[in-house]
């Protein structure tokens, strides 16, 4: 399927994400025509994000699905299906660290649009609607992990005795 590699041909798809919402499609069309954008294709089975690579961008799945795994040497655990509209590389923006957290690979033909940590940067400075998006995003991740941790904590008095 032939799909364009031009980011502002996606303005009205990702206008309807987390990060652009509140935001005209008109202004978004202006962001994605950024430096540091760009649209990627990954074939069934290809690695987008690895523990060890060194991009520093944000992905929104354009269209398609990914898999999330966390992988160490006793193995890998899988972690999430990603879909179009959802997005990942968060963990890799805005830290000196060099490692990904996990792997993402495409579970199909897969179109990603990838913003670079310097071209959000500037969306940020651009627009503050994406500063506060981007940072509702990570508090509900954070919330999301807080209740997950609250899984393996004993409920009450007698559970933890």
């Amino acid at each position: 399927m032939s799909r364009s590699t031009n980011p502002t041909a996606y303005a009205s798809a990702v206008a309807d994400t987390f990060l652009f919402s509140g935001i005209p499609e008109e202004s978004v069309r202006a962001l994605l025509g950024e430096t540091g954008v760009c649209v990627e294709h990954f074939e069934k089975d290809q690695v987008i994000f690895d523990r060890d690579q060194n991009e520093r961008a944000l992905a929104i799945i354009l269209f398609g699905s990914c898999s999330v795994t966390k992988e160490g040497d006793g193995g890998k655990m899988p972690m999430s299906v990603l879909r179009s509209k959802d997005l990942f590389g968060a963990a890799s923006l805005f830290h000196t660290e060099r490692e990904y957290v996990a792997r993402v690979s495409a579970l199909e033909s897969t179109w990603v649009l990838l913003i670079s940590e310097e071209a959000l940067r500037r969306m940020m400075q651009s627009d503050f609607r994406i500063t506060e998006n981007y940072l509702r995003y990570l508090t509900a991740r954070i919330r999301f992990l807080s209740r997950r941790l609250d899984g393996f904590l004993p409920q009450s008095v007698e559970e933890r005795v």
